[in-house]
C-alpha cells in the first residue's frame, strides 16, 4: 500500500480512459505523488429545504459540464464535509464539473431513511440549477463506502421521473447488502478486521433497534433496476465490501444498465480517503472524472430548438 506501488493490475477500463483522453494524464500530473483541486472554489450553503452542502466550481469555468452530487463514507455515524473534501476536489477539477458534498443526517440520531432524504434533496437542488441553466449536462450521483450505499437506494427510491433526469452513478467500494451476516460474501469474512475496517460497520445503528428496514434498504435486494443510470463501481481488492459491491455490479449489467466496475488490486476499503497521494488514487480519480466528462447530455439539450 506503499506510495510507491502502482496498482496489481491496471485494468482494461483504466487504460480505455486515457486512451479516450490522452491529455487527461497530463491534467492529472499522474505520478506516485499528486496534488489536486488547487484550482477549485468551494463554498458551503444550504438548499431551500435546509440540507447542508458545500459547492466545488472549477477556476475559469463559466458553465461547468454536468454535476456531481456526493455522499461521503464514515459507517451511516460519522463524516461530515470535511470527510472526503480532497476527493470531491479533485473530481471536480478533473472532470470540470461542478460538485455538491451532501452532510447528511447522520445515526444513531437519525436512523432510515433521513439520509436518503437528505441526498434525494441535494440531487432535487442539482437538476434545479440544471433547470436554470446554471449548469450544463446531467446529474451524476456518487458516494462512498455508506454513501456509495445512500447513493443507490436513493436512486432506487427515486420516482422514474426524477430518475431519468440522473445520467450516471459513481459507488465507491459501496456497501449494499445490509442483510449478510458474513455468509452470503466471502470477502467479508475474508477480510473483516485486517485492513482496517472491522465489525460493526455502522448499519445497525442506521437502521435502528428494530432492522426491520435492512431488505428495503440494502440495494442489492431491489426487486428492479429499470431507468437506472450508467453506472461505475469502483472496489478494492482487500475490503470486506469487496463481493458485494461487484454482485450489484453484476445485477445492473444483467439488468441491462451501462455499467463498468474497476477493481483496485491490493488496495484496502477507503483507500480513496487515506492513500490521496498514492497512484491508485491518481488512477481512480482518472476513471471517474473521464465516466463524467463522458455522460451524454440530456436528449432536451441535445435537440432543443435554437428559436
Amino acid at each position: 500500500m506503499g506510495t510507491e506501488r502502482e496498482p496489481a493490475v491496471l485494468h482494461p477500463e483504466i487504460t480505455a480512459v486515457f486512451d479516450r483522453d490522452p491529455g487527461l494524464r497530463t491534467r492529472l500530473r499522474v505520478s506516485p505523488r499528486v496534488g489536486f483541486g488547487g484550482a477549485v472554489r468551494s463554498e458551503d450553503l444550504a438548499t431551500a429545504a435546509g440540507t447542508r452542502i458545500r459547492s466545488y466550481r472549477p477556476e475559469g469555468t463559466d458553465l461547468p459540464r454536468h454535476c456531481l452530487v456526493f455522499a461521503h463514507g464514515g459507517g451511516w455515524t460519522r463524516g461530515d464535509l470535511d470527510t472526503q473534501d480532497h476527493l470531491v476536489r479533485s473530481v471536480s477539477e478533473a472532470a470540470g464539473c461542478l460538485a455538491l458534498s451532501v452532510d447528511y443526517r447522520l445515526a444513531p440520531t437519525h436512523h432510515h431513511p433521513a439520509p436518503l432524504l437528505d441526498l434525494a434533496d441535494a440531487v432535487d437542488h442539482a437538476a434545479t440549477l440544471l433547470a436554470d441553466g446554471a449548469v450544463g449536462g446531467q446529474v451524476v450521483v456518487a458516494g462512498a463506502s455508506a454513501g456509495g450505499h445512500l447513493t443507490a437506494t436513493t436512486l432506487l427510491r427515486l420516482p422514474a421521473a426524477a430518475r431519468g433526469a440522473v445520467g450516471g452513478m459513481v459507488l465507491l467500494y459501496p456497501k449494499t447488502d445490509l442483510t449478510d451476516d458474513g455468509e452470503r460474501h466471502p470477502s467479508l469474512r475474508r477480510f473483516d478486521g485486517r485492513y482496517g475496517l472491522s465489525r460493526p460497520y455502522g448499519h445497525e445503528a442506521y437502521l435502528g433497534p428494530a432492522q426491520r428496514h435492512a431488505v428495503e434498504a440494502s440495494p442489492i435486494h431491489a426487486v428492479g433496476f429499470e431507468g437506472m443510470p450508467r453506472t461505475l463501481v469502483v472496489t478494492a481488492e482487500l475490503d470486506p465490501f469487496r463481493d458485494e459491491g461487484e454482485e450489484f455490479a453484476r445485477l445492473l449489467d444483467q439488468a441491462g444498465v451501462p455499467t463498468a466496475t474497476i477493481r483496485f488490486g491490493g488496495t484496502v476499503h477507503g483507500f480513496l480517503t487515506h492513500f490521496p497521494d498514492s497512484l491508485d488514487f491518481s488512477l481512480a480519480v482518472a476513471s471517474i472524472a473521464s465516466f463524467i466528462r463522458t455522460t451524454k447530455e440530456r436528449s432536451d439539450d441535445v435537440h432543443r430548438d435554437p428559436s
